[in-house]
Order: structure tokens, then C-alpha cells, then sequence
């Protein structure tokens, strides 16, 4: 199985998360800050790392920057946050990572995730269809990034204060333009194709 390297400042989750992917088979590390996560990457070697977005000392994002950056790693990325929101989709989603996974989730949510991001369906940074991009207007990139957080019409709505049959007609035209069936294929599309705006 994989080696998963585990970066949450929230005790509780980390152990939490060592059980269940141990349960599942996989060796896991655990590090409690970017910065430590870092160094572990640099001295260890691993399959594939799950993030927080906010912890001291180093955050999720400073972490990424530096890992696609200085570091120039394509190492696969799961990015956990309870702080979703519209501007830290799109900033992860420019650094180049494997999926995005809101706080709380189910055990079998992050199975799921983690099996994506394991068997390499994604593109490494620098790699992506950016002929995708044009197809969709700044509305509909918004839309996108909800869906990516599991929102329903109803929920896409609520967020950007629209009714919810202009959320649905949205949620409509963007299957149609990345020509998939449904919404999750159109997710899994948004993160083989750089369908956003830098």
C-alpha cells in the first residue's frame, strides 16, 4: 500500500486519520505543521500527503507554495480544510493539487479520495489541457468550485445569492460544456483540465 504523509495541527483528526488509513493498509506519518511536513518530505519519501490549510507555524498553503515551488515536487496533495471557501479553492487548485476534501467528511469520502489521488488520474502541475479554460465564464467557475465542495443547487444558490433554478441552469451548462454526463464527472474533468482563470 502507500506511504501517506498525514499534516493536521488538530491532534484529534490526526489520529483519527492514523487509524483509518492504517485500517486501509497504509504506512502513515504524521507532522503537525507545514514546516515539519516539509522536512519530513525532504528526508522521507512518500505517495501521497494530506493537508490542513490552517495550522501554525507554517499553514497548508505556504506549505504548497514551497512544495511546488523551491521544492519543484509533484508529490500528489489532498487538501483538508473545515475553512472551505471559493478563494482558497481557487489558490489550491493554482498550486496544483490532487483533490479537496472539506472538514467534516466520512471515512468512506476519504477512501474515495485517496484512491483517486493513488492511482494517478491527475496530471502533474504544468501538465494540464488548458484548452478547457475558455469554455466556462467566471460564474460558472464559481459554480464549478461549489460543486467541488459537494454543494448541491440548493446549497450553490444560498452561496452566491441566486435562485436556485439559475444554480441548476448553471450547474447545466457546465456538463455540457466539459461534455460529461454528470456532476461528479464534471468535478473529476475540473481537476484533469485547467478549466480556471490564473
Amino acid at each position: 500500500m502507500a506511504h501517506i504523509l498525514v499534516v493536521d495541527d488538530d491532534h484529534g483528526i490526526c489520529e483519527v486519520l492514523y487509524d483509518a488509513l492504517s485500517h486501509l493498509g497504509h504506512f502513515v506519518t504524521v507532522s503537525h505543521n507545514g514546516r515539519e511536513g516539509l522536512q519530513m518530505i525532504m528526508e522521507g519519501r512518500y505517495d501521497l500527503v494530506l493537508v490542513d490549510l490552517r495550522m501554525p507555524v507554517m499553514g497548508g498553503f505556504e506549505m504548497l507554495s514551497s512544495l511546488r515551488g523551491a521544492m519543484r515536487s509533484a508529490l500528489p496533495v489532498l487538501v483538508m480544510t473545515g475553512y472551505a471557501s471559493l478563494d482558497s479553492m481557487f489558490k489550491c487548485t493554482e498550486l496544483g493539487i490532487s483533490g479537496y476534501l472539506p472538514k467534516p467528511f466520512r471515512l468512506d469520502e476519504l477512501e474515495s479520495k485517496i484512491n483517486s489521488c493513488l492511482k494517478g488520474t491527475l496530471p502533474a502541475p504544468g501538465t494540464l489541457n488548458r484548452a478547457a479554460r475558455s469554455k466556462l465564464t467566471p460564474r460558472e467557475q464559481e459554480v464549478l468550485l461549489l460543486m467541488r465542495l459537494g454543494e448541491t443547487d440548493q446549497d450553490i444558490a444560498d452561496r452566491l445569492y441566486i435562485s436556485p433554478n439559475t444554480a441548476h441552469n448553471h450547474v447545466k451548462r457546465i456538463m455540457s460544456k466539459l461534455d460529461v454526463r454528470n456532476r461528479s464527472e464534471a468535478v473529476a474533468r475540473s481537476f484533469v483540465e485547467d478549466v480556471f482563470d490564473n
